[in-house]
Parts: structure tokens; C-alpha cells; sequence
């Protein structure tokens, strides 16, 4: 090469194996006269050529009677195998069946449930294997079942005294954020660099989430409308779930909670839909919405929020009813925010309620399960 010349070279090479998520390593080096004169480390995350989602229900586990799959050949080549999924103990699902795609097809394949068994806070795992014709497998991993059910609330849900237990969540339906891409097993999520799982219910009055960050720490250095900058809970509402477009209009709604950088609870409204015609100004929020409990043993934050219903409006608190909503956590170590996870994209980046998932409420149900068989830790202490 001469003096200031630069040549832009193409590296290929094939691996051996294409495990999902797997991270590659190589090594480039410049050699002149057999001694390396510059030399640079390069990651590479290997993505499958397929993807496979398992999507969120949005029935009660008593009217569920399938899960939804969705599988997406990402190659210029068309591909062909069999799908075959492992349920849940106490579980049955007819889950064998051919898949062939296009090139960049995508499908979605429903798989009936034969048998299905109850678990506390309806957490169930699902494991897939999609194999190429040759019998090679593709993808072999699990997934989480999310439910964008919100379950009727008939009980008190009280913050005064909150000490971390939530037993009385066991009927709840989970989502869940930061789950990582070769997820096997609760523990997984418990040592993500940054995870949550969240609960929600509905009565007249209140609308409640529960939230179980998993991080490292609890950090706060800011006030006000800067506490998103660290470890926070950021909520957001689309009241008629008739978001086209980017940015907040007059139905929806977005809240942020954290303890202050002086250990005070804080509440803070970013947009306020029209209240009779005229228009909220953000800023904190008066009166008394949550509670945090954090266990560095166990890693965990637990946020109890319960948002007056009336605060929420033109939002429609009855059975069935509609509406798009979604939830992001951010992640502080030291001074800033460094990492993130939500639900689906439209809070961290950039205000896009359009990219928000529907969630509907539901009536009561109980369930009868063995709160000792439960993944989910009941309490902090």
C-alpha cells in the first residue's frame, strides 16, 4: 500500500455453528515482516435465519385453547423444516408441524392446547425446536408466555404497609422485558444486566401495576423531570388505542416513578391527555401513587404503583374494554442512564404511541395453585 492509501478488504468465513445469540470473536491483525504492527478485536452476534416469537395471549387462562407462533425466514432462500414445541409441566400442546417460507416470508401457526395446568401468576415456559429438512436444528430455546390480559381487581390493593409480599398478585398475567435472547431458565432473567416483569389489575377506582426490575443496584441521582435519566418506571397509555403516528396526542397519558436523589417518592407526569377539554401541563405529581422495595440479595426492585382511575381519563374502565399500553425501565450504575428495556418500542427513544401493544381488561378469576410451585419470588424479605 502506498503513503495514505486506504483499500477496504471483504473477510468471509462460515461457522461451524449457528446457535441464536451466540457471540463471535475474531481477531484482525496487520502483519508486516511477521510482527503485528496493528491488530483489533471484532464482535459478532450471530442471528438465526430464522426467527421464531411466540406471541402474547389476550385471554384468560381458562378460554385459552392455543398458542400463537410466529416464524420468519430472514434468508434470500427459501427454507423448509419442522416445528416441534415442549409445554409447560401439566401441559399438552399439539405442537409438531411442517413449516415451509419463502424467502422473507413470515407465518404465524396456531398450536391447540390439549392440557393445561395452572401456575402462580401465570407463568408459563415454552420450549421450541425448529429443525432444517436435513434435521438440523435451527433454533432449540425457550420462551415466556406474555398475556395482555389485565385481570379485575376485587380485593384492597393498599400501599400503606406494602412490605414486598404479593401473594394476592398470583392471579395476575405477566409481561415481561429484557428477556434474554438464549433465555433457559427464571434464572436467566434474575441475572439479566437489566430485567423486568410486570403485573397489572383494574377495578373502578384504581389502575395497579407490579414491576420486578432485576439490576445490580437501585441508583438515583436526579429530581423532577430528569429521574428517567436513572433507575425508573415509565408507564404510558393510548386511552382509545387509536394511535397512527408518532408522538403523544389528547387521549394518552405517561407517567415516570422513582424515589428522588433524597429518598422521596416521586411521580411524574411527561403528557396529560385533555381533561374536560383542556390541557394538563406535565410536572409532579400530587398525592400518593407507589411504593419501591429493593433487595440487593436478591436483585430486585419492586415497584407497587396505583394510578386513580380518574387520572387515566378519557380512558374506559369497564370489562373488555381497550386500550394500548406500554412500560419501560431504565438502568443507572453510576451517573447516568446506560441501559434500558420496555415492553415495545415508543417510550425510551423517541414518544411513538402507534408502536404501543393493545391490552384489554378482564373480569376476576381465581385460581387454585400451589404458591410454593411459583417462579416468582412472593416477597423481598
Amino acid at each position: 500500500m502506498g503513503n495514505e492509501e486506504v483499500k477496504e478488504f471483504k473477510l468471509n468465513y462460515l461457522p461451524d455453528f449457528t446457535k441464536d445469540g451466540d457471540i463471535l470473536e475474531y481477531t484482525i491483525k496487520i502483519i508486516e515482516d511477521d510482527e503485528v504492527i496493528a491488530g483489533e478485536f471484532v464482535y459478532i452476534q450471530l442471528k438465526s435465519r430464522v426467527i421464531l416469537t411466540l406471541e402474547p395471549s389476550m385471554e384468560l387462562f381458562s378460554n385459552l385453547s392455543s398458542i400463537r407462533v410466529t416464524v420468519e425466514n430472514t434468508s434470500p432462500s427459501e427454507f423448509k423444516g419442522n416445528l416441534e414445541s415442549v409445554a409447560p409441566e401439566g401441559w399438552e400442546v399439539d405442537g409438531k408441524l411442517p413449516v415451509t417460507l419463502a424467502p422473507s416470508e413470515k407465518r404465524t401457526y396456531e398450536l391447540p392446547i390439549i392440557k393445561k395446568t395452572p401456575k402462580p401468576f401465570n407463568e408459563y415456559e415454552f420450549g421450541f425446536i425448529l429443525k432444517d429438512d436435513s434435521g438440523t436444528a435451527i433454533i432449540n430455546s425457550k420462551r415466556l408466555l406474555d398475556f395482555q390480559v389485565i385481570v379485575q381487581n376485587t380485593g384492597t390493593i393498599s400501599l400503606d404497609g406494602f412490605d414486598g409480599d404479593i401473594s394476592d398478585w398470583s392471579n395476575a398475567y405477566p409481561i415481561h422485558l429484557g428477556v434474554p435472547e438464549n433465555y433457559e431458565s427464571p434464572d436467566d432473567l434474575r441475572n439479566a444486566d437489566v430485567a423486568a416483569r410486570a403485573f397489572m389489575k383494574w377495578d373502578n377506582d384504581y389502575y395497579y401495576v407490579l414491576v420486578d426490575v432485576y439490576d445490580d443496584n437501585f441508583t438515583q441521582n436526579f429530581d423532577g423531570n430528569q429521574i428517567w435519566r436513572n433507575d425508573s418506571v415509565q408507564v404510558a397509555f393510548d386511552s382509545f388505542a387509536k394511535a397512527l403516528y408518532k408522538e403523544y396526542d389528547d387521549d394518552d397519558n405517561a407517567y415516570t416513578f422513582s424515589l428522588t436523589k433524597d429518598k422521596k417518592l416521586l411521580t411524574y407526569c411527561g403528557w396529560r391527555a385533555l381533561v374536560d377539554g383542556v390541557k394538563v401541563p406535565a410536572g409532579p405529581v400530587s398525592g400518593d401513587w407507589f411504593r419501591v422495595i429493593r433487595n440487593n440479595e436478591k436483585r430486585i426492585t419492586r415497584y407497587l404503583i396505583k394510578i386513580p382511575a380518574k387520572e387515566l381519563s378519557p380512558m374506559v374502565f369497564k370489562e373488555n374494554s381497550q386500550f394500548k399500553f406500554n412500560i419501560a425501565v431504565n438502568d443507572s450504575d453510576v451517573e447516568d442512564r446506560e441501559g434500558y428495556c420496555e415492553y415495545s418500542y415508543g417510550i425510551v427513544v423517541e414518544k411513538d404511541p402507534s408502536s404501543y401493544k393493545t391490552f384489554i381488561l378482564k373480569r376476576f378469576e381465581k385460581h387454585e395453585v400451589d404458591l410454593s410451585d411459583s417462579t416468582v419470588e412472593l416477597d423481598l424479605k
